[in-house]
């Protein structure tokens, strides 16, 4: 059996009580003559009943407050008919009158009471007009007890609606310490996950599905943090990895990125869900991203150096351009939001490779990125559990930087290191010179092993 709506509930006592005490006054009222009126017993005898067989009726078939408010109509029917019965008297509609009336504005409005109390006057003005008879005098005792009626029952209805107040009181309390909890509940959780995350919880919570995206991947990971932690207390290492990964994290929200997850001294960040600004332009944030966390992982290196914290940190990058499967993952009881699939390894494969200090990325990264930063080849990678060898480019810096940004890059067997302020461009041109026709002869030579080695086979 359904659960009573709140208004069917509210209404059942004040209406038990409101029918038992009009019983209780008619039979006061009319003593020995309702035994040889059969219809006006019949009715009291039902009328008895009709609280709680309402009460079951609306809970099972009309559970609804628009049910409760209208059932008020059968009541001032009933209260019209008891007019009749009670012949008239004063005292009775006075009391059968404000019963129905408080009991009305207990569930519903002014409206209803004005329309209640014009079905008591029908039902009544046409009982007087029939004939019914009128009550003759009444003894003090008969008016003292309906007088009394009067008084108990508006009390009584007061009294539900101060327990009512005061539930609702205790509740609003409960409510307030329970958002106030939440809420504080809720600044925690969101330093958990990313802001854009965050933003779209509510429309991706507990969906199971997933999406196809094309999206940016990028991994990074600190070079020289497992030699720092074997040389420091643990109190120092927490101190510096979270003040890392806390700088870290800034950028990647300030340049769009949705952080998805800590690795140690690792981290995952995408581009291109839940909000994206297109492929190129979600893969040039994720490039300009990478540059900025090297620049600032070289401020707090030497800030943390500066402190008496000795280390040699330094930042390998990966990024690759793909599509991935991103969405929730995970059981029941715990669930994360995440890309998965190739783009996913490539980029950490490419972190793996990069070399220190260097950002890694693909071929289909370079593609999108190329007209806004400045890169160089590097060597063509077989990453492992991919089925083809990755083009790969190495970033420099961003294209309307490069002329004023110092340099210092590397390649196995090449390192170059540009101070701006102080080169001397006439001998470093000759350098370069030199250096691009030693490059020159070490390639002719490989050449010439090489074809060597194919006619010795």
């Amino acid at each position: 059996m359904a659960n009573p709506q709140y208004l069917v509930s509210t209404i059942f006592p004040p209406r038990a009580l409101g029918f038992t005490l009009a019983i209780a006054l008619t039979v006061i009222l009319r003593g020995e003559a309702l035994l040889s009126d059969l219809l006006s017993s019949t009715f009291l005898i039902c009328l008895a009943f009709y609280p709680y067989l309402a009460f079951r009726l609306k809970r099972q078939f009309f559970n609804s407050p628009l049910a409760a408010r209208n059932s008020m109509l059968i009541d001032s029917v009933l209260v019209g008919l008891l007019v009749i019965i009670n012949q008239f008297y004063l005292l009775a509609m006075v009391a059968y009158i404000s019963f129905l009336a408080v009991s009305t504005l207990l569930i519903a409005g002014p409206g209803l009471v004005l329309a209640n109390l014009c079905i008591v006057a029908m039902i009544s003005g046409m009982g007087w007009w029939l004939g019914a008879s009128t009550m003759p005098e009444t003894s003090i005792w008969v008016e003292s007890s309906f007088a009394l009626a009067i008084l108990i029952y508006p009390g009584y209805v007061a009294w539900l609606v101060f327990g009512v107040t005061r539930s609702m009181g205790v509740a609003r309390r409960d409510a307030l310490v329970d958002r106030q909890s939440n809420e504080a509940m809720t600044e925690h959780l969101k330093r958990y996950i990313s802001p854009q995350l965050y933003a779209t919880l509510a429309t991706v919570a507990g969906d199971r599905s997933t999406n196809r995206r094309q999206l940016t991947v990028c991994f990074t990971d600190l070079s020289g943090f497992t030699a720092l932690m074997d040389n420091l207390p643990e109190e120092v290492i927490t101190d510096v990895l979270n003040e890392y990964l806390n700088a870290m994290a800034d950028i990647a929200i300030r340049h769009g990125g949705t952080v998805d997850k800590f690795m140690g001294d690792g981290i995952m960040v995408f581009f291109g869900d839940p909000q994206t600004n297109g492929p190129k332009n979600d893969a040039i944030a994720c490039v300009k991203m990478a540059l900025e966390m090297r620049g600032c992982l070289a401020g707090l290196s030497r800030r943390w150096r500066d402190e008496g914290v000795d280390n040699q940190l330094q930042m390998r990058v990966g990024i690759h351009t793909g599509y991935c499967a991103v969405g929730n993952f995970g059981s029941e009881n715990r669930m994360d939001y995440t890309a998965v699939g190739g783009a996913v390894n490539i980029a950490s494969r490419l972190e793996s490779r990069a070399p220190i200090d260097g950002i890694l990325i693909s071929d289909s990264t370079r593609a999108l990125v190329h007209e806004a930063i400045c890169l160089v080849p590097f060597e063509r990678q077989q990453l492992k559990g991919i089925k083809q060898p990755v083009e790969t480019f190495r970033v420099l810096a961003e294209s309307r930087d490069l002329q004023l940004a110092d340099l210092d890059e590397q390649v196995p067997g090449l390192r170059i290191q540009l101070n701006t302020r102080e080169v001397n461009v006439p001998a470093a041109r000759a350098l370069l010179e030199l250096g691009l026709s030693n490059l020159a002869k070490i390639e002719r030579n490989r050449q010439t092993r090489q074809g060597v080695v194919r006619l010795l086979r």
